[in-house]
């Protein structure tokens, strides 16, 4: 039950804030495919450790693997801070589980979707605010989800995609890879495709927990692999200690890593989630 626990917070949550204003970031969706219709689709694994170091057992490691895709499924225009602007209905699909002759066996949580409707201004793909990269929300003007087999409405404001959708958050600094450009090879591709590499951490600390996050992010420019992000691997690890330690006294608890690379790419994508 304890290791259940810990891996449902780990997937628990895709936050939707009220404000459109604190909106800064886009998360998985760095460009928009010119034309409507284009989707990627990701693949990798998420594998946790659970640390036991006074376990005759020893340590507990799980794996799963995930698919993440990303669609372009519509247009409209709509009204955003005080004006009528270009919209796109993006939809994000991820199903996470243990391979199955089927694909995946994803279980009650495993699945969800979100289908949001993006303003196409709001989408910068390009480093900002002083060199932030732009890796955690994505203004919503309107949407849906679906989890369980329900659809839900989601309110408007922006669409945070740490922790459910991507493990990669809003980092306070980033470290460009160099100043070339850095080929990826990727299944189905006729050949590599250029990227840039960049590099961040982040680490989130209460009386008690400590949560730090290490990522490498691989994106393009769009051309090929629609919205502009290419690969991504995330470790993130989870400290405890008793409120009345000092902070040396942190343990680590778990330690999850995500790897994902695009493996599929295409246009005339069509939407999986019924509103009506």
């Amino acid at each position: 039950m304890g290791r259940n626990r810990i891996w449902m917070l780990s997937l628990a949550g895709l936050v939707i804030l009220g404000s459109l204003r604190s909106a800064t970031a886009q998360g998985v969706i760095l460009t928009l495919p010119k034309q409507d219709g284009a989707w990627v689709r990701f693949e990798g694994t998420v594998k946790q450790v659970e640390f036991r170091p006074d376990a005759a057992e020893g340590d507990i490691t799980m794996e799963w693997i995930q698919q993440l895709t990303v669609k372009s499924v519509g247009t409209e225009t709509a009204a955003f801070r005080g004006k009528q602007v270009p919209c796109r209905w993006i939809e994000i699909k991820v199903v996470t589980g243990k391979p199955s002759e089927s694909g995946i066996e994803a279980g009650p949580v495993g699945e969800r979707i979100y289908k949001v409707l993006v303003p196409e201004e709001r989408v910068v793909g390009q480093l900002a605010d002083g060199g932030k990269i732009p890796f955690s929300f994505l203004d919503v003007i309107k949407g849906f989800r679906k989890t369980g087999g329900q659809v839900s409405p989601l309110p408007a404001g922006a669409l945070q995609v740490f922790p459910l959708v991507a493990p990669v958050m809003h980092y306070e600094a980033v470290e460009v890879n160099g100043n070339d450009s850095e080929d990826i090879s990727l299944p189905g591709a006729p050949a590599p495709i250029k990227t840039q590499k960049f590099k961040a951490k982040r680490s989130i600390e209460s009386d008690i927990e400590r949560s730090t996050n290490e990522a490498e992010v691989w994106r393009s420019d769009g051309t090929t692999i629609p919205f502009g992000l290419v690969k991504w691997t995330v470790k993130t690890l989870l400290e405890r200690k008793d409120s009345t330690q000092p902070r040396q006294s942190y343990k680590a608890l778990t330690q999850t890593n995500v790897e994902m690379t695009a493996h599929e790419w295409g246009t005339g994508a069509k939407s999986e989630l019924v509103t009506n």
